[in-house]
């Protein structure tokens, strides 16, 4: 990534915007993809990551805390699991 990107672009294109700190060029990335245009990404050469079942941004914090405690505690991961699980599927019949 050449660090290219700028808040005007992002903004003018009916995003919220960028906010870039850092503008060298990454060796290793990642690219997590969320929200309703996520699909222009799709055959990015980016290989990007879609973070979230049907992109709900609504529920990102949830599912991350959810899986991060998975991570950490083992002792409760299948019930951690188990909700990401629901949550899943609840946004998808909505």
């Amino acid at each position: 990534m050449a660090g290219t990107l700028e808040h005007r672009e992002v903004f003018d294109s009916m995003g919220h915007g960028a906010l870039l700190f850092d503008r060298a060029a990454m060796a290793d990335r990642f690219v997590a993809v969320v929200g309703p245009r996520r699909s222009l990404l799709r055959d990015s050469g980016h290989q990007p990551y879609f973070a979230l079942p049907l992109g709900d941004m609504m529920i990102a914090g949830c599912l991350g805390l959810l899986r991060a405690y998975a991570r950490l505690f083992a002792a409760e991961r299948c019930a951690a699991r188990l909700m990401v699980t629901n949550l899943t599927a609840a946004v998808k019949v909505r």
